[in-house]
């Protein structure tokens, strides 16, 4: 357990008493502060929200150190949780990428002032989590465990970025992201008290010489239930895509492949969901003309509503998985759990974290996607028997099966 040794060592203010056992109420400081749009919302920031929901309140006391982005997506998921919101400087409105190596600096030095203020007041045993393995969640964390004995680090990783080299995209962000993360693993590897992965980022991370005795993984859920009340829209696609406009989503690869299948299939239609900055949605909208796919595609940009987002993959007949660097992903698990078949790239959490109910094809390769997608929507039998599959794999995806075992490592 991460916190068992320290609490032997410290008098605990509160205790509750369930089934005749004792548990300390731990304090929780998040570090959330990598969102730097509004509407380009991953699937790391939402996990420890979504996790949070089936925490009983009893045990933890959440305090959560973020943007004013930040702040709004923890509220999105009706959290209870103390917000300590880092002020907006006057960059951050920024609508691009230009600046966000600016604002990640100023995020850093505000988060880590922020957290050193607040754990000087604390006494008991506390935990610090990171939502992200880049340096504005890092670094006050490495700092703070650091200075405070009574302190443990529990660190989340979801994937390893590729080298800018070969990584497609913006090549200064990438060149950006790419430090920013290497810079965030070596603070990790070497002062997180427990690191816990994506089970698609494992393997990976073991050659990066992270302590296997210190990684422990914890994966992400759907919400089942709700899946399975939401309501499909009244119109029908053939395959549906949910994730944020960035290049390692496969967004573009995406368009790609979709005007060839519409070259052979006219009437094809395809849903696709996620957002980013005004301008990435309106460049995104503007290819989507160019490429003369405008009545082949409804973008729907993004929706804060899970179950708008559920509805329109409940209509779909397919789900497309176009992305270049997942260590998981919501949606796909989300659209297993619908029993929708997934049609993919050959990332590594299929076949690890996914058993079954997909079907893959090597990165890169839009034609042989394209030609998978098209065999899939002609055979039914296929789907059925993929949609099943992924239904029955499902039931280990559920968010309270998840939050027990993160529950458990801290």
């Amino acid at each position: 357990m991460l916190l068992s040794a320290n609490l032997s060592q410290f008098r605990i203010g509160a205790y509750v008493n369930r089934n005749s056992h004792s548990f300390a109420i731990v304090k929780i400081f998040v570090l959330a502060n990598t969102l730097l749009f509004e509407s380009a919302i991953s699937g790391g920031d939402v996990v420890l929200p979504r996790i949070v929901r089936y925490w009983d309140g009893d045990d933890f006391e959440i305090h959560v150190i973020t943007s004013s982005f930040g702040r709004k997506t923890w509220e999105l998921q009706d959290v209870e949780a103390t917000f300590h919101e880092l002020k907006d400087s006057f960059w951050e409105k920024y609508d691009g990428l230009a600046l966000a190596w600016l604002t990640y600096l100023t995020r850093t030095f505000k988060a880590n002032r922020l957290l050193k203020n607040l754990l000087e007041k604390e006494s008991e045993p506390c935990l610090i989590y990171t939502s992200s393995d880049l340096f504005p969640d890092v670094i006050p964390a490495f700092l703070n465990r650091r200075r405070f004995c009574h302190i443990k680090w529990m660190a989340r990783i979801y994937h390893v970025n590729k080298s800018p080299l070969v990584r497609k995209g913006n090549p200064l962000f990438n060149l950006f992201s790419f430090v920013a993360q290497r810079i965030g693993f070596f603070y990790i590897k070497t002062t997180a008290d427990l690191i816990s992965p994506l089970v698609g980022a494992y393997k990976e991370l073991q050659q990066l010489g992270f302590p296997q005795d210190r990684m422990k993984i914890s994966n992400a859920g759907v919400a089942t239930e709700l899946i399975k009340q939401t309501v499909p829209l009244n119109k029908t696609y053939d395959a549906v895509h949910v994730g944020a406009l960035t290049y390692t989503k496969g967004v573009y690869d995406l368009l790609d492949v979709w005007k060839m299948i519409v070259a052979e299939n006219p009437k094809a239609k395809l849903a696709i969901v996620g957002g980013g900055s005004k301008s990435m949605m309106d460049r995104y909208r503007r290819k989507i003309r160019q490429m003369s796919l405008s009545q082949h595609i409804d973008y729907y940009g993004f929706l804060p509503s899970n179950q708008d987002v559920y509805s329109i993959v409940k209509s779909s007949r397919i789900y497309i998985c176009p992305g270049h660097e997942n260590g998981w992903s919501l949606p796909v698990t989300e659209a297993m759990s619908a029993g929708i078949p997934i049609v993919a790239y050959q990332l590594a959490m299929f076949g690890t974290a996914f058993k079954k109910g997909f079907v893959t094809v090597p990165i890169h390769d839009k034609i042989a996607l394209k030609h998978e997608i098209q065999h899939l929507l002609i055979d039914e039998t296929k789907r059925r028997l993929l949609g099943a599959a992924e239904l029955e794999e499902s039931q280990n995806f559920d968010w309270k099966t998840v939050s027990d075992r993160l529950r458990e490592y801290i």
